[in-house]
C-alpha cells in the first residue's frame, strides 16, 4: 500500500485597505441598527368626525359642545371621542324629542307653518282648526291651585275636581291589585235643644 501524501495548504492574508475595513464595519453596523430599530407604525385613527364651530349655538347640547371644544382647544388637546359620541347621542335624542312636541302640539305647528307660507288670516284659521282636530286630547292635571274663596262657583267646582282626582287615584290603585283604606264614618249631626 501506498502511503498518501498529507497535503499542504497554504493561507494567504492579503491584508485589505483600512477604508475598506472601516466601511465593512459600518455596513455591518447599519445593518445591526436596523434590525434592532423598532418599526414605525402610523396609526390612523377612525373616529366620529368632529362637528363645525357653531358661532351661536342653539339650545343646551350644542351649547354644552362648544364650552367642551373651547375646554380642550386650551388645553390644546384634541376632542375625545366619548365627547363626540355623547354630542350626536344627544342631538339625535334632542331631534326625537321635538318631534314629539309637534305631534302633542299640532295646532302651535299649523300656525308657525301657515305664517311661513304667508297664509292669510283666513286660511290660517282653517289651518288651526283642521290641527286642533287631530290634538291628542289632555290628561287632567292634578295640580288644582290654591283653594278659592269658600261658597264661591270656582270654590264647589275645585272640590269636584278635587274629589274626581281622589277616586282616580283610588282607582288606579284598586287596579294595580293595592288596596285603599275605608272611608271615615261620618259623625251625627248633634240636634239643638
Amino acid at each position: 500500500m501506498s502511503e498518501a501524501k498529507p497535503k499542504k495548504v497554504i493561507k494567504l492574508k492579503v491584508k485589505k485597505d483600512p477604508v475598506d475595513e472601516l466601511t465593512d464595519d459600518l455596513q455591518k453596523l447599519e445593518i445591526q441598527d436596523k434590525k434592532l430599530e423598532p418599526k414605525k407604525l402610523i396609526k390612523v385613527k377612525k373616529g366620529l368626525p368632529v362637528p363645525p364651530v357653531n358661532p351661536c349655538p342653539i339650545g343646551q347640547t350644542a351649547e354644552a359642545f362648544e364650552i367642551l371644544r373651547e375646554y380642550h382647544l386650551e388645553r390644546e388637546e384634541p376632542i375625545p371621542q366619548d365627547v363626540l359620541k355623547w354630542y350626536y347621542e344627544a342631538v339625535e335624542q334632542d331631534k326625537k324629542d321635538e318631534e314629539q312636541y309637534w305631534i302633542a302640539n299640532p295646532t302651535i305647528k299649523a300656525m308657525l307653518d301657515s305664517v311661513e307660507q304667508g297664509l292669510d288670516e283666513d286660511q290660517a284659521l282653517l289651518a288651526q282648526q283642521e290641527a286642533k282636530k287631530k290634538e291628542p286630547p289632555k290628561p287632567p292635571s292634578d295640580d288644582l291651585g290654591p283653594m278659592p274663596e269658600y261658597g264661591s262657583g270656582e270654590f264647589w267646582a275645585w272640590c269636584r275636581k278635587r274629589k274626581a282626582i281622589r277616586l282616580a287615584k283610588e282607582a288606579a290603585i284598586i287596579a294595580a291589585g293595592g288596596t285603599v283604606p275605608p272611608e271615615k264614618p261620618k259623625k251625627p249631626r248633634a240636634k239643638k235643644t
